[in-house]
Parts: structure tokens; C-alpha cells; sequence
């Protein structure tokens, strides 16, 4: 390009003035694009939008509630029932629970409730029965042995905490007599849970035995 072509396309250039027309209306749509915003982000027009969120969290917040509860009155009650069957068989731990002698009816209930722990066939249940039957009485003996050497020892710790004259050879005897009444009551728990054990299938035998955990210490 020439010197000259060069000052003629430099006049052209600024000699070039597009006239552009404003629209009239431009601030008017900036403040309806504003307001329409605000409108879509306002609490009111996501609120809808949060209802089915927020009732599908309140309902799995009350499921998982409601399941934890049930499974921790049901765990309850198994302890509660376990301590119960426990008492009935170990004479020392019916002492430390002061529950008294056991009757036919609550050894029946009890093993009632067995049955249905343990999914007892009915020929199982009868056996068991007969066979808690026979222990009954030799466990009421010990559980009344017991109470009577416990009875005896409050009596000689009551001596002690009002500084009176306390005799130790006697308290000793009461002492060793307990000891051994606990051995015995022990080695009976033991003897009956054998014998229970060998009736039952080996899941129902592994149930069975977590139950009486406890009782198989006699210095629990």
C-alpha cells in the first residue's frame, strides 16, 4: 500500500461513525431479571422444593429411632429373662438378687419363656421340665442355707460398725460354712446345665450356655 492509500484508508477510518440506537427499555428488563432472582431464590418458592427432603428425612429418623428402641427393649428383656432363668438355677445369685424360693408356677414360666429362646421341640420342653423339677427343691435348700449364713454375717458386721465385741472364731466358722455352701451350690448349677446341655442341639446348646455364663463363677 502506498503512502498516499495509507492516509486516504486513515481518513475513511475516522470519518466511520456507527450510530447505535439505544433500547429504551434496557433498564427495565435489568429490573425484571433482578426481581425474577429474587423471586426464585426467595425461602417461599424453595420451601416446596424441600418438602419431600425433609419428610424423607423425618421418616428414616423415626424408622431408625423406633428400630433402635425395639432392639433395646428386646435386648432388655433377654437380661432381665436371663437373670431370672440364672436365679432359678444358682441359688448364690438368687441370694444376691434377694428374689426368694422358687415356686412351681414361676419354674414353669420361666421355662415357658425357654422354650420359646432356645425354639424347644415338646419333647425337649417335658425333659427339661422333669428335669428342673428334680433340682428344684435341692436349690431351694441351698438358697435357704445361704440366706440364713448371710443373715448371720450382717449380724457380726453390724457388732463391728458399733465397735462392740465381735468373736472371729465364730465369724470365721460362718464364713468357711458360706464358702463351702456356695461350692456346693456351684457344683449343683454346674451338674444341671450338663445335663440340660446334652438335651439341646448344639446352636440351642451355644444360646443356652451364654445364658448362664454367670452362674458357672461361684465368687460371682
Amino acid at each position: 500500500m502506498s503512502e498516499k492509500e495509507r492516509t486516504d484508508f486513515k481518513q475513511d477510518l475516522q470519518k466511520w461513525d456507527v450510530q447505535l440506537k439505544p433500547d429504551p427499555h434496557t433498564a427495565q428488563h435489568v429490573l425484571n431479571r433482578i426481581a425474577s432472582e429474587q423471586v426464585l431464590n426467595s425461602p417461599e418458592k424453595r420451601f416446596p422444593k424441600l418438602i419431600p427432603f425433609l419428610l424423607a428425612t423425618g421418616i428414616a429418623a423415626v424408622l431408625v429411632f423406633g428400630t433402635v428402641f425395639i432392639i433395646n427393649q428386646q435386648a432388655q428383656t433377654r437380661l432381665i429373662q436371663d437373670h431370672q432363668y440364672l436365679s432359678l438355677i444358682d441359688p448364690v445369685t438368687r441370694v444376691q438378687s434377694h428374689e426368694g424360693n422358687t415356686s412351681k408356677d414361676l419354674l414353669l414360666e420361666q421355662l415357658a419363656w425357654m422354650q420359646n429362646r432356645l425354639d424347644l421341640s415338646r419333647d425337649q420342653f417335658m425333659e427339661l421340665v422333669g428335669l428342673h423339677q428334680n433340682y428344684s427343691d435341692k436349690f431351694n435348700g441351698l438358697y435357704e442355707e445361704l440366706v440364713r449364713l448371710e443373715s448371720e454375717y450382717d449380724h457380726f458386721e453390724a457388732l463391728r460398725k458399733n465397735n462392740e465385741m465381735v468373736d472371729f472364731m465364730a465369724l470365721y466358722d460362718v464364713l468357711l460354712e458360706r464358702e463351702e455352701t456356695e461350692s456346693l451350690a456351684h457344683n449343683l448349677s454346674q451338674e444341671l446345665i450338663a445335663k440340660v446341655s446334652s438335651i439341646l442341639t448344639p446352636s440351642q446348646r451355644t444360646t443356652y450356655l451364654s445364658m448362664v455364663t454367670l452362674s458357672t463363677n461361684p465368687n460371682a
